[in-house]
């Protein structure tokens, strides 16, 4: 059986985006944030921006987001 480029590869299913209850895919713009939560960044991004108080907070366990300019590329 001829192996399988890591994009390819899929997580586990303990590898699921909390916002978007999709499974995360490695080098598919996957973002991990300091509290090691892992996000599609589209889905968390429209997360941040659907906040009516404006702090960006992770949806899982609420520690305050700082992103970098880097996330955004």
């Amino acid at each position: 059986m001829k192996e399988q480029p890591w994009w390819k590869e899929k997580w586990g299913n303990d590898k699921i985006c909390a916002i978007s209850y999709c499974r995360l895919r490695p080098g598919k713009n996957v973002i991990r944030l300091s509290c090691k939560h892992s996000f599609y960044k589209s889905a968390l991004f429209e997360w941040i921006q659907m906040d009516p108080n404006k702090e960006a907070r992770c949806p899982v366990c609420r520690a305050s987001i700082v992103l970098e300019s880097k996330d955004f590329l």
